[in-house]
């Protein structure tokens, strides 16, 4: 009797557990697997501070998609259109941080170890460290 070799076994990938930019990586193929609840609830939300910066002034000047927030660990850090970078914890939305720009923040933030790189509407890219403490100016 010839013996048929088993097939290889394809294993289903897992998701990342963090998501330190946009779409979760460089190559952009973020993905969640698993049944969805029959609901949703808020666990928690978070309020920003009013608009600022010079796309501000006119009605809805500014206003659009303000970027995606990058999740590591117990944190989440976003930027926002009142000129802060916010790092929040995850489990209950209070501030650990917030780092003042010089105008809207409103991109997607990513994380790369302990650096945290956004950039903001006067064209300033800022690289920030994930405890705040330092940051790095590009213009």
């Amino acid at each position: 009797m010839k013996e048929t070799p088993a097939e290889p076994r394809i294993e289903k990938p897992k998701p990342p557990s963090a998501v330190p930019m946009w779409l979760g990586n460089p190559a952009r193929n973020f993905f969640g697997t698993g049944p969805l609840p029959k609901s949703l609830a808020i666990v928690w939300d978070f309020k920003t501070g009013w608009t600022r910066g010079r796309l501000h002034d006119d009605p809805w000047g500014g206003s659009g998609w303000p970027g995606q927030p990058a999740i590591v660990g117990d944190r989440v850090y976003f930027g926002s259109a009142d000129s802060y970078v916010y790092c929040l914890n995850r489990n209950d939305g209070s501030v650990i941080w917030k780092f003042k720009t010089t105008d809207s923040a409103k991109s997607s933030p990513c994380v790369v170890g302990d650096r945290l790189i956004i950039g903001n509407l006067d064209h300033t890219v800022y690289c920030l460290n994930t405890n705040r403490l330092f940051f790095i100016d590009y213009r």
